[in-house]
């Protein structure tokens, strides 16, 4: 049985949330520099994807059926959710004052959030856009979910056909989002149905977000493979063409570089562990294991806060976010062992139990 825990990885998750962060917390800074940096800070969730891609290959063969890898999964995600959205819902309820976030205090929204349903889902059934994320940074737990579920289901179906069968849905969703969801899918939409339809066909493409971002888990399913069989220099080839897609997808091709970066940082991780020794640093796993609540925990709390202290010091005293920042890990660390932990094991008992 393969180890479920890679230390690097957990590296890897510290780097991706840090990015994360550094994009909602400096992003409003006039400081150019700072601000650049900052604005490419979304792609740590991308990394993210590629993270879960690979272990989730590992968590697969660990689990003895489709059942029981779901159940792990909600396990694993569950109380962080409830931990995080719980503390947001009321500090924005009872404790913010400001202007903003009237989404963050709805009770509805909060069970919503627990649900790991996007709010766009209830929105299909109502007709219009009515039900809200309590914390945006929340919409990429929706498309980890569906990734959960496709890969699971296509795994204990045929295991060594996964990545095939996975690429296949891919290539079948990916042109039917870009259809309901692109100015480019809507003129040729127009021309057969009436734009209330071609509104309610957008409403439903913002339910099928993961065909958005479903290849960069394609990339950490290559790059498992790739670890597994480190000769197997084809995959390489693979991830470089799924990004060159990624890239003309996005019509931007500045990011292209950036892209092959991440990608290298993975390939020095296979073939050169030893230059990222570093990431095997104590505090770094730790703070990748609980980077989960961490990612749920720092935006709209944490980006509300900077804003109120700014208004008294002003934009350019750049520690402040940095402060904001390691409150943020410090209370991610502590949810994790105190609070989630224990919410884990409870769950397990019930749900888990033969």
């Amino acid at each position: 049985m393969e180890k479920s825990r890679v230390p690097v990885l957990d590296g890897f998750r510290v780097l991706a949330i840090g990015m994360v962060m550094l994009g909602h917390y400096y992003n409003f800074s006039n400081n150019n520099i700072v601000k650049y940096l900052a604005i490419h800070g979304y792609l740590g969730v991308q990394f993210f994807f590629i993270i879960s891609g690979f272990v989730i290959s590992i968590s697969l063969k660990n689990s003895q059926n489709y059942k029981q890898f779901l159940i792990k999964r909600y396990i694993r995600l569950a109380p962080g959710m409830f931990v995080c959205s719980t503390l947001t819902f009321l500090f924005f309820k009872f404790v913010y004052t400001g202007s903003g976030y009237g989404y963050s205090k709805d009770p509805v929204n909060y069970i919503i959030a627990n649900t790991f349903i996007d709010p766009h889902v209830i929105d299909v059934f109502v007709g219009y856009i009515k039900y809200y994320y309590i914390d945006n940074s929340y919409w990429s737990l929706w498309i980890e979910v569906n990734f959960y579920i496709i890969i699971g289901f296509l795994y204990f179906l045929s295991p060594k056909k996964v990545i095939r069968n996975y690429t296949l849905i891919c290539i079948i969703g990916i042109p039917i989002f870009i259809l309901f969801s692109s100015k480019m899918g809507h003129s040729i939409l127009q021309n057969y149905i009436t734009l209330e339809k071609i509104k309610y066909f957008k409403l439903i493409s913002r339910s099928f977000a993961f065909f958005h971002e479903c290849l960069w888990f394609l990339i950490g399913l290559f790059l498992h493979k790739l670890y597994l069989n480190k000769r197997d220099y084809k995959n390489i080839f693979i991830m470089s063409f799924i990004i060159i897609i990624l890239t003309l997808w996005g019509r931007e091709i500045k990011l292209l570089f950036i892209y092959f970066l991440i990608l290298c940082i993975f390939l020095v991780f296979i073939y050169f562990p030893k230059y990222l020794s570093f990431l095997n640093n104590k505090w770094f796993c730790k703070l990748g294991i609980a980077s989960y609540s961490l990612y749920l925990i720092h935006y709209h709390i944490g980006v509300a806060t900077i804003k109120c202290i700014f208004k008294y010091l002003g934009r350019e005293v750049l520690l402040v976010p940095l402060i904001i920042a390691f409150l943020a890990c410090m209370f991610s660390l502590y949810s994790y062992k105190y609070l989630e932990t224990p919410l884990s094991r409870i769950l397990k008992k019930i749900l888990l139990r033969k």
